[in-house]
């Protein structure tokens, strides 16, 4: 979905109208993600055997399509993504989320 989204999105009108009759996407995550946020944050070993979250998580961190999959604020409303003692985070404050991870 969001792959040839992007590869459309690159192609003159032209081309599409000629190639292209639909685009029907099925369950893209066109709004981003919440489980990103704790794939980054403390890892998500998404059932491997024999390895921590915190272990997988560092591999995770390096996932160029992370960004991808980062929730829109301007699409996702949740209040807080993630709430702490000291402070509770939105998605309009994702750098100081990852900064202070």
């Amino acid at each position: 979905g969001l792959v040839l989204l992007s590869f459309l999105a690159d192609q003159p009108q032209s081309w599409k109208e000629k190639f292209v009759r639909a685009f029907i996407p099925i369950s893209g995550p066109f709004g981003g993600s919440m489980k990103i946020i704790r794939s980054v944050l403390s890892g998500n070993k998404e059932g491997i055997p024999l390895v921590s979250d915190l272990e997988i998580r560092e591999a995770q961190r390096t996932f160029a399509s992370n960004g991808w999959l980062v929730p829109n604020p301007n699409v996702v409303h949740v209040k807080n993504i993630v709430e702490t003692p000291t402070r509770n985070y939105t998605l309009f404050d994702l750098d100081s989320l990852f900064d202070d991870a």
